[in-house]
């Protein structure tokens, strides 16, 4: 099996709930297991200077899927959460990511691991500290 950090992030008054409710939506995968989960944390947005916060966390996880298996599990999460993409880096219900995997550096159609933002924000690397990976 493969170790895999995923960060999530919500913009939504009630994220704390929404997060919770997707740590629960990925534990009804048989195939997923997840080994540790960071706290919480309330940000700012990443990029442009906007009027809203985000909250994010991370969960490190075990799975025998490809990662571009595990990619279409949680693109099939954030729709079933009310996801839609407006425009990059704005507000969301819940946005989530593979931020690294022990497999090593990997690129597909779908999804480049290490993800390519991971170093360059505070709170992804915190989260991910917080759960061992760092």
């Amino acid at each position: 099996m493969n170790c895999f950090i995923i960060g999530i992030g919500t913009s939504a008054p009630n994220g704390i709930e929404i997060i919770k409710n997707v740590y629960l939506e990925i534990l009804k995968y048989e195939q997923i297991y997840i080994i540790a989960i960071s706290p919480m944390y309330l940000n700012s947005a990443f990029g442009k200077e906007t009027l809203f916060e985000f909250i994010n966390s991370s969960i490190k996880l075990k799975t025998s899927m490809h990662p571009d298996s595990l990619w279409f599990v949680l693109k099939t999460i954030e729709n079933k959460f009310g996801r839609v993409r407006i425009k990059k880096n704005g507000p969301r219900l819940i946005d989530l990511d593979i931020l690294w995997s022990n497999i090593g550096s990997i690129k597909t159609a779908y999804i480049t691991i290490p993800h390519l933002e991971f170093k360059k924000r505070p709170v992804a690397l915190k989260t991910a500290n917080d759960i061992g990976l760092i």
